[in-house]
């Protein structure tokens, strides 16, 4: 801590004094309790974030924990639109509004929980890694095949299944299951590859050549309709270069919000033509139809969902714990049990549907949850198992996060591995989902692209002069 310069500490104040204010002028219903762990909750996502900079773990589970696209509005301010709009907003949960201020309070021991075992109790293991981003070496060529395999690969799937919705439809055949579940982590490895031979590039045509094949896969990422994934792609590519060269924290962050925005605003009309777009190639025709002023209309209609429903991230924790008020008992392992299940292979697992969010929407439906899609934060898992008491889920995804980043960097390949899975696509609102089986699943099969591709795609060891050269 005493590491952290002024400004960190300044941002984090002010931040937390804003929201704070913020809840307590506007929500209809203000709460001191909400208005203080919502304010505190955008301040330990600061510093943190601040600590993985630091640390230079931006890349790792820890970080994604803590940085993935909107966390710091899911924990804080993001929940004010809920409260504005009231009980008749959208996808709203009975009674849920109830207990947005306990689950905030739940939610700050929770992240200082993490943010503790992560930084202090396991501080070793970040602080000296085996290996680092920065310490794998690709040559331009690889970020082009990289470039080029990203895009065979969603033709492909573009050509032989109906795109609908952000999904390929009616896959079949297990090569093509498997290359419809990794669409995403294709153009991730490309991201990573380029990122590094331009953070490293020695010749302006490595440059550019690098900056054309990042600006190639955050298009790609627009016809994909999946806006978490655009913000992925460029948060991805931004911690890359922030790792390898952490004193230009400024300009790379405003080039990344600047991209975000302009994604974020073209993905939205995509997005919003979900009903008639039934390919790639229909997402990029209404790309190509949609004048400025469509692309603005469609913004401000969408905003008024994304405020209240889309940024709300206590929404599912606190449905919960509404359920949990009205009578219902925890699952006691259930939707943990699901969600592993749900990560294992079709032809491994018992026959049936299995889902964390499945499992928590059937148990808890005749106790009022409507929408088991809401909008949440990982205490969602913990609450649905065990109660109050599942609060330690937070330390068990520390010491999951830390030992995922520490066992990947046994080799390079399985190092990039992890790097190109983003440890299951960065944000995961219920933990079980997307973590244990399922990330063991995505790295192996990542770890075998790369190894049967070979010295195509997989990286080798920087010297120590070439990082001295940095």
């Amino acid at each position: 801590m005493s590491h952290t310069p002024y400004w960190v500490w300044a941002s984090a104040y002010i931040a937390a004094g804003l929201c704070a204010l913020a809840f307590l002028a506007l929500d209809p219903q203000p709460s001191l309790l909400l208005a203080s762990s919502a304010g505190v909750n955008a301040a330990i996502l600061i510093w943190s974030s601040y600590q993985c900079y630091r640390l230079r773990i931006l890349l790792s589970p820890v970080a994604q924990t803590l940085i993935g696209p909107g966390l710091i509005f899911y924990y804080s301010i993001g929940n004010l639109g809920a409260r504005i709009a009231g009980d008749f907003r959208y996808a709203g949960n009975p009674g849920s509004l109830d207990y947005y201020p306990l689950t905030a309070a739940l939610c700050t021991f929770g992240m200082l929980t993490f943010c503790l075992t992560s930084f202090l109790v396991m501080r070793r293991y970040l602080e000296a890694p085996r290996l680092g981003y920065e310490n794998l070496e690709w040559s331009y060529w690889q970020g082009l095949a990289a470039t080029i395999l990203a895009a065979v690969v969603l033709v492909y799937l573009s050509r032989k299944y109906p795109f609908v919705n952000g999904y390929f439809r009616d896959v079949s055949g297990q090569m093509d299951i498997w290359l419809s579940a990794s669409v995403y982590y294709f153009s991730l490895l490309a991201v990573i590859i380029n990122t590094s031979v331009l953070a490293k590039g020695f010749t302006r045509f490595h440059r550019v050549l690098a900056c054309g094949c990042l600006g190639t896969v955050i298009g790609q990422s627009v016809l994909l309709r999946s806006r978490t994934f655009m913000a992925v792609t460029i948060l991805v590519s931004l911690f890359a270069y922030l790792t390898i060269r952490p004193q230009q924290l400024r300009r790379a962050f405003s080039v990344a919000v600047a991209g975000i925005a302009i994604v974020f605003a073209l993905g939205t009309v995509v997005k919003t033509a979900g009903g008639v777009n039934t390919s790639i190639l229909d997402n990029l025709a209404v790309l190509q139809a949609s004048g400025v002023s469509v692309v603005r209309d469609l913004n401000l209609e969408s905003s008024l969902v994304d405020q209240q429903y889309r940024l709300a991230g206590l929404e599912m924790p606190a449905a919960l714990l509404a359920c949990l008020g009205r009578g219902a008992t925890p699952m006691y392992g259930e939707a943990m049990a699901a969600g592993l299940l749900q990560g294992l292979p079709n032809f491994l697992r018992p026959a049936g549907d299995y889902s964390e969010r499945l499992a928590i929407t059937r148990h808890f439906q005749n106790t009022g949850l409507l929408y088991g899609d809401a909008i949440g934060v990982p205490l969602a898992s913990g609450l649905a198992d065990w109660g109050a008491p599942g609060i330690l889920i937070y330390a068990v995804m520390a010491v999951y996060a830390v030992a995922l980043w520490r066992i990947c960097q046994w080799s390079p390949r399985l190092f990039t591995a992890l790097l190109m899975t983003a440890n299951g696509m960065y944000f995961f609102d219920l933990f079980w989902e997307n973590n244990g089986v399922f990330a063991i699943r995505t790295i192996g099969f990542s770890w075998l692209v790369l190894s049967l591709l070979g010295p195509l795609l997989a990286p080798t060891i920087a010297s120590r002069t070439e990082l001295e050269t940095l």
